[in-house]
Parts: structure tokens; C-alpha cells; sequence
């Protein structure tokens, strides 16, 4: 025995294409009792899948009653059209702040130059990581490691001085 909604849903369904959540609106359900139905009437046989529509959510199948085959489910985005639609929704303030962050990032600060001396030219992060692993022991007769994994090198010579 078939339910109301199951009868009403085949009708809406026989004169339009709709997805889940247009046909929930005209069946007056939550939009998971329409994708149950919609599951219910596929494995009867008595809906297909017709095709796919791209939302700002997300892709959506459009249903359609009667036999025929489901269509197959379209390719994801691309990682350059994902950006394309972001962009063009991107208020001018946004796009203002993002190229300027962008900018900021390609900026390599300047270092004193006594800091440099002590501390060497300035790395990025990034890099502070892989190049410490590679750097070899000094040669010289002490060291001293301090907190960053910077390398200082001291001597120690006691003078006398005679009268």
C-alpha cells in the first residue's frame, strides 16, 4: 500500500523535474522524509535520476518519474573554479584585504646588521626547520646551543698581565 505522499510525490514528479529540497517545499515534509521517499520510490523502480544541478550549496540530483536510467554524477570542481566562485562573490573590502595579505606574505623583512651577524640572514619558518637539520657541528674547540638552534661560538683566553 502506497502512502499519500508517495502518490502525490509520482505526480509532481510526472510533470516536472525536481530535486529534494524544490520537492520538499511542495509536499510539505523535511527535506530527509523527501530523501527518504525519493529512496523508497527509486528502489521500487518507480523514479530515476535525470540529471545533476549545480546550487550554491552544492550539486543536487533532479529526479523524474518513470523507468529510465540515473545519470551520472558530474566531475567536482576544480580547485581554480572553486576560486572563481568564491572571488566573484568577494566584496571589494575582501578582495582589498586578500591581495593585500598576499602581498604581505612575498615581503622578506630586513634584518639589522649586528642581528645578522649574530644571527645569520633571515629564513622563513619554513625553512629555519629544514636547514638546522643540515647544519653541521662547528669546528672550532666549544659551542654553545641556545633555545632557536642558533649556533654561537665563544673563546675563553685568561690574559695576565704582568707590572
Amino acid at each position: 500500500m502506497r502512502s499519500i505522499r508517495e502518490a502525490r510525490v509520482l505526480d509532481i514528479l510526472t510533470r516536472k523535474d525536481m530535486t529534494t529540497s524544490e520537492l520538499c517545499v511542495l509536499v510539505h515534509c523535511t527535506q530527509r522524509s523527501a530523501q527518504e521517499l525519493l529512496a523508497k520510490l527509486k528502489r521500487k523502480g518507480l523514479v530515476y535520476r535525470s540529471g545533476w544541478r549545480r546550487l550554491p550549496s552544492g550539486i543536487a540530483a533532479v529526479f523524474r518519474a518513470g523507468i529510465g536510467t540515473d545519470a551520472p554524477k558530474p566531475p567536482r570542481a576544480t580547485e581554480q573554479e572553486r576560486k572563481k566562485r568564491q572571488r566573484a562573490k568577494e566584496t571589494q573590502e575582501d578582495k582589498e584585504f586578500r591581495l593585500a595579505r598576499e602581498k604581505a606574505k612575498k615581503i622578506k623583512p630586513r634584518r639589522d646588521p649586528m642581528t645578522a651577524a649574530f644571527f645569520g640572514e633571515y629564513k622563513p619558518p619554513n625553512q629555519m626547520a629544514s636547514s638546522s637539520s643540515t647544519s653541521s657541528s662547528s669546528t672550532s674547540s666549544q659551542s654553545y646551543q641556545s633555545s632557536d638552534s642558533s649556533s654561537y661560538q665563544y673563546q675563553t683566553s685568561f690574559s695576565t698581565s704582568s707590572q
